[in-house]
């Protein structure tokens, strides 16, 4: 499972001295407990209150403020419900040891195991990579590799899964680019750097070190335009013909093709519950490189536990074999911090990283990287020189002091916030088709998309239909397999995908589905989608019958009747649903406080809302908030996806248990004596 960033580090130890903090002045139009609450968020944030420092008593601090206590207290208590504090009454308060704004940052595992009996890898000569480093004109594209670029498709945003270009912050990017051109030189603009420029090699360096946990120097950093130009790059520096390189299956749809313009011998590799399979690859002979995607597989999702990452990273130390960790989409990471690259743990420098920002910025940036053992950095250098593919100087400068000045940062966390809830309308939407009992996915913990594993009876045909209809692309699983034989599923990818197509999505599949019986006039399910969507796009306002009947165009009886019999739910009822996932967004993903949350997702009265929060999702919101923030699965041992599907707001189940729990205490006691 994944841990948070603490996990498997030593806790610092308290410190017990008492703070006496500064104050800046109030603001205008501030509070006076926003006040309190900025001036400690800030100093928490800024390190100078470090994690575990104690902070002051609220006593104390508000005779050092000159303020009421009552506020000092209220301030620390919207502190520990957002995750920046801990602490309990008697043993005072204290910064907490994760930081929600650092949930950005991978989780470090413990010490990479001791390689035992490893065989010594055999390095890459001089005079054999001067043989390599003189590549051709790039070949043209494999059959395969050329339909899956040029082939007119629709909603090809999803296909290729890429990052939304229209969360890009474009202002600070052009006045990025503005500066660059301002600040570089002829000298730079004549002198291109193959292995790129050093100071974004170096930004590179430190990122991968806090989000990626790998500690490397900037002079193992190769710039490239991709990840499919480090693939390129690594066959051709590391295959000959006769080499044999192994694959996931399912897998990533370039790796065949790639590898295989420098090698026969490509063998795929059914994977198992935890990834790469390991046991099977030990079974293969003349192995040279092997590529894996162990943060999100694609395209199943499945996460590489740590134990099968030593154990992968011994086999290769043992076979003499390289690893390519292709880290496409680990930033995003959605029910808790990542794990650590299987770079962190190589201990035998076998593992070549690459990493892109055409998926975390917009995918005509065309720039990635590659952190490579330090024995083959030399001929890195040598091939990127020979093949002049360079990203442009003021992109690399641009980059770079984006990257340092925190707009990455921020960014990513934005960006995170929105995938998430349009992972969660994804969900709901499935969720409405088949039902929460017969719902199977997998991947859907991070990524830019998620596998549905369809019910037995559907149509894989139909369903694919269905998903284009509504404006989401959704493609066969089986469009990724080799050899494997799976079950009928489809690769849905929503981080492209308006959210107002995924609730269509719903109302179409559910139609698709086997025994539907007969359908809705498709004029009035049109209607029926209008009003869905007014709903959807402005849950926070009071939606009455009557209102909903005028939007629909039809009378308020045959209104009531025809959502429920569409949607699965009556129009109150998913309307509190869908406020209740907004909520919990805004939770895990804002620092508003509980009350702000409250109002602006439509509550009018706090009392109400932490009544319905509690009884659809069983936690308080300050509760939810803590748990989202901690990033701590709540089983340990059960599949993500069967928490989830457990804990997903459903205000039918919640109505029924309420009243199931009201009915008990006034039944008459059983007098009936049970054998």
């Amino acid at each position: 499972m994944n841990k948070p960033l603490s996990a498997g580090q030593p806790v610092a130890k308290r410190q017990e001295a008492s703070l006496d903090l500064p104050m800046d002045a109030v603001r205008p139009g501030e509070s006076k407990q926003a006040w309190v609450y900025r001036e400690i968020r800030e100093r928490i944030l800024k390190g100078a209150l470090p994690s575990a420092a104690r902070l002051p008593s609220t006593r104390s601090l508000a005779a050092r403020w000159h303020i009421a206590r009552s506020t000092v207290e209220a301030a620390y208590d919207q502190l520990r419900s957002e995750g920046y504090t801990a602490g309990t009454v008697g043993s005072g308060t204290y910064v907490a040891a994760v930081i929600p704004d650092n949930f950005f940052r991978a989780g470090l595992p413990g010490e990479g195991a001791a390689r035992s009996k490893a065989r010594a890898p055999a390095p890459v000569s001089q005079a054999d990579a001067a043989q390599r480093v003189a590549p051709a004109s790039a070949p043209p594209p494999a059959p395969q590799m050329a339909a899956i670029f040029t082939s007119a498709q629709p909603n090809s945003q999803f296909f290729s899964r890429s990052a939304d270009a229209a969360l890009f912050p474009m202002e600070r990017w052009r006045k990025g680019l503005m500066a660059s051109a301002r600040r570089v030189t002829p000298a730079q603009l004549a002198n291109d750097e193959p292995q790129g420029w050093r100071a974004l090699r170096e930004q590179i360096a430190r990122y991968l070190g806090a989000a990626r946990g790998i500690s490397c120097d900037p002079d193992q950093v190769i710039i490239l335009s991709g990840i499919r130009d480090g693939l390129d790059l690594c066959g051709h520096l590391l295959l000959q013909p006769q080499d044999k390189v192994l694959i996931e299956d399912p897998g990533y749809l370039n790796a065949e093709p790639i590898f295989g313009q420098y090698t026969r011998h490509i063998v795929p590799l059914a994977i198992d519950a935890e990834g790469f399979p390991v046991a099977q690859a030990r079974r293969q002979r003349g192995v040279k490189l092997v590529h894996v995607t162990p943060a999100h597989q694609s395209p199943t999702g499945v996460t590489m536990p740590v134990s099968r990452r030593l154990e992968l990273l011994d086999w290769a130390a043992q076979a003499g074999c390289w690893i390519v960790e292709d880290d496409y989409d680990s930033e995003f990471s959605y029910d808790g911090a990542p794990l650590a690259a299987l770079k962190s743990l190589d201990t035998a420098d076998r593992v070549i990283h690459c990493g892109s920002f055409n998926k975390t910025l917009f995918n005509a940036l065309r720039i990635g990287y590659a952190v490579v053992p330090k024995e083959l950095a030399t001929a890195f250098v040598q091939a990127r020189r020979r093949a002049g593919r360079v990203p442009s100087i003021i992109e690399q400068m641009t980059l770079a002091a984006f990257l340092q000045d925190g707009s990455f940062a921020r960014h990513v966390r934005k960006a995170r916030g929105v995938y998430a809830r349009r992972r969660s309308a994804a969900l709901s939407a499935l969720r409405q088709a088949v039902g929460s009992d017969a719902l199977r996915v997998s991947g859907e913990h991070a990524g830019f998309h998620l596998l549905w594993w369809l019910p037995p009876g559907w149509d894989l045909g139909q369903a694919v239909a269905a998903g284009r209809a509504a404006g989401v692309g959704m493609q066969p699983v089986a469009d990724f397999c080799r050899k494997v034989d799976l079950a009928p599923g489809v690769v849905l990818g929503y981080s492209a995908v308006e959210e107002d197509a995924l609730p269509r999505l719903g109302a179409l599949l559910a139609q698709a589905a086997p025994g539907a019986g007969p359908q809705q006039d498709p004029a009035l399910l049109r209607r029926l989608l209008r009003v869905k969507d007014r709903m959807d796009a402005a849950s926070q306002e009071a939606w009455p019958v009557e209102r909903l009947a005028e939007v629909s165009g039809i009378s308020k009886a045959h209104f009531a009747h025809s959502f429920k019999r569409a949607f699965g739910l009556p129009p109150h009822r998913y309307l509190l649903t869908r406020r209740i996932e907004q909520s919990v967004a805004l939770l895990r993903d804002t620092d508003q406080s509980v009350t702000q949350i409250a109002y602006a997702t439509g509550w009018e009265s706090l009392g109400t809302y932490s009544r319905i929060f509690r009884d659809i999702t069983g936690l308080s919101p300050s509760a939810m908030r803590a748990q989202a923030r901690a990033g701590i699965p709540p089983l340990d041992r059960v599949p993500a996806c069967v928490v989830k599907a457990a804990q997903r707001p459903d205000l039918n189940i919640a109505v029924l248990e309420k009243r199931r729990r009201a009915a008990v205490g006034k039944l008459p006691p059983s007098t009936k004596e049970v054998s």
